[in-house]
């Protein structure tokens, strides 16, 4: 008798390693939530069997950077430039109406569709300290594999201390740096990584940010990945090389904040590790698939070269690219 929580889908084709290689006519055997085996003529009694021919199966999708806490507000800001969207005092901090309650069942719908479109790991980043985290945290099932990323709404010197929020969260992103000295970055990365936590950030997003805060978040508070920048010039793009620092590209939320457009081509040239994020979910819907859609349409475009980039490596940006520093 057939064990429901066996399964052999025989037959079947699977994008397979760190290169997706196709490999068709094989079977793959998953016993409960875990894939045991990818072989060619499983022979197992007690699975139930699936006809997988018409299936096409891949590594499930990584969303490498979003904002689940913005799921109560959806659809403000769109003709808002950056800055008076989401910087201190902008549109979204100036929306105080919004409810635990509301935000939960809001995260909550977003976490469903973000399970029925195909993703399996997210990175979110927290707003408001451990309440945020905390927030968040309650909302996710044990289905999505989630790592999460806390800030504050104050400046350095934050009202709490880190090692409190990493209690709870996994990383820490701090603000506007532009002001804190060496010494204190130095101090920061140390606390953070005594807590076996790791620093993430948004960096060059916008032309109003000065670059050093870049090359000061490089040389002293060595990030784990950078999200957007979207200002990097080749300078920039080449200090990356040998950092073992990931990028997480938003062309979909770039593009509607009017920031530009990512330098996707010029990372993956220099051999930066790349992957894509939704971002904030009140501008862009957390779904992969449209945030692939759009980097390969816009890349080919924009590079006025259909073949620039493979619709494999857009892929890769979407997977198992991320399981390389949050796996």
């Amino acid at each position: 008798m057939a064990n429901k929580n066996n399964k052999l889908i025989q037959n079947t084709t699977v994008l397979k390693g760190e290169e997706l290689e196709i490999v068709k006519n094989i079977d793959v055997l998953v016993v409960g939530d875990t894939i045991k085996a990818i072989e060619k003529n499983i022979n197992t009694q007690d699975s139930e069997i699936i006809d997988g021919r018409q299936f096409l199966l891949c590594p499930s999708f990584t969303n490498a950077h979003l904002h689940l806490d913005d799921s109560a507000i959806l659809d403000i800001g769109v003709g808002q430039t950056l800055e008076e969207l989401v910087f201190p005092e902008g549109t979204r901090d100036n929306i105080t109406s919004v409810g635990k309650i509301e935000t939960r069942k809001a995260i909550k719908r977003s976490v469903s569709q973000i399970i029925r479109s195909g993703t399996g790991l997210i990175c979110s980043f927290c707003e408001n300290g451990i309440e945020g985290v905390k927030l968040v945290k309650e909302c996710l099932p044990s289905e999505l594999k989630s790592v999460l990323v806390g800030r504050f709404k104050s400046k350095f010197p934050y009202e709490s201390i880190v090692t409190d929020l990493l209690n709870f969260a996994d990383g820490f992103a701090p603000g506007f740096i532009k002001d804190i000295p060496i010494e204190d970055l130095q101090n920061l990365f140390n606390e953070v990584i005594s807590t076996n936590g790791f620093i993430a950030m948004h960096s060059l997003e916008s032309k109003g940010l000065p670059v050093e805060n870049f090359y000061k978040a490089v040389d002293y508070l060595h990030p784990k990945f950078l999200v957007h920048l979207v200002q990097a010039t080749f300078k920039e793009i080449e200090y990356l090389r040998n950092k073992n620092i990931g990028v997480v590209c938003c062309p979909r939320g770039n593009s509607l904040t009017g920031v530009g457009f990512p330098p996707i081509l010029g990372l993956l040239n220099q051999g930066t590790l790349v992957t894509l994020g939704t971002d904030n979910i009140f501008l862009n819907s957390p779904d992969m698939f449209k945030e692939m859609e759009f980097t390969s349409r816009l890349l080919r475009g924009y590079s006025q070269n259909p073949s620039v980039i493979s619709s494999r490596e857009v892929l890769k940006m979407a997977t198992i690219n991320v399981l390389n520093y949050l796996g």
